[in-house]
């Protein structure tokens, strides 16, 4: 693992709830395990209970974190407007126009490609 997200309230509660020298052994572990996925039973039933309570949920964020990653992989947001098209209109028509016409915002007009390409003559080739 590279990355690992750590709750803020898991390390608050803990602190509250431990004593200092089982806090700093638990805060450890949860490094320990983020950078090395190295986990073992440290014989302290307090850092043992509350670890096993924090990796689970540690590796739950890891796994929906890597999905949404994942997803972003594929193209991310879908494409709102068609970049030919607006082109094409815009070899006639000015942004309001074509704003109006395709019920788009201007400002999604304007930060197109095929907006910013209209003078172009060779965009679509």
């Amino acid at each position: 693992m590279d990355k690992m997200v750590i709750m803020k309230s898991w390390l608050e509660e803990a602190e509250v709830a431990m004593d200092p020298q089982d806090f700093n052994e638990l805060c450890g572990q949860i490094v320990r395990y983020a950078l090395f996925e190295d986990l073992e039973k440290t014989g302290n039933p307090t850092v043992d209970v509350a670890i096993s309570l924090i990796i689970p949920q540690i590796d739950k964020m890891e796994k929906n974190y890597n999905k949404k990653v994942e997803q972003g992989k594929k193209g991310g947001r879908p494409l709102t407007v068609n970049n030919v098209q607006i082109w094409k209109l815009a070899q006639e028509k000015n942004g309001t126009e074509i704003a109006e016409e395709l019920k788009i915002p201007k400002s999604t007009l304007y930060s197109s490609e095929g907006w910013k390409q209209r003078k172009n003559p060779n965009y679509l080739e």
